[in-house]
């Protein structure tokens, strides 16, 4: 299914997301699939390791489920978190 323009607000972007997916679980790990992706383009530089890299790498259907974010990080912990912060402006 596509659509030709993006969709206007949240809702529309979870019915569109339901529309794709046959059960809730399918709907809610693709929503989580689609924020830990977002969330890792963003972080600064470093690593998204753990069970979402796995999840990222070889599709959610072959990785465990998880809804946390684990990173690992190559400068120090308040240079990261100013970054981090940097980026969500």
């Amino acid at each position: 299914m596509t659509y030709s323009t993006p969709p206007p607000n949240l809702k529309s972007l979870e019915q569109r997301i339901r529309n794709l997916e046959a059960d809730d679980m399918g709907s809610l790990r693709r929503q989580v699939t689609m924020a830990m992706v977002v969330v890792g383009q963003m972080l600064p530089e470093g690593a998204v390791k753990g069970g979402t890299a796995m999840a990222l790498r070889y599709g959610r259907r072959e990785s465990r489920f998880t809804q946390d974010l684990d990173a690992a990080r190559v400068h120090p912990l308040s240079e990261f978190l100013d970054d981090f912060e940097a980026s969500l402006n």
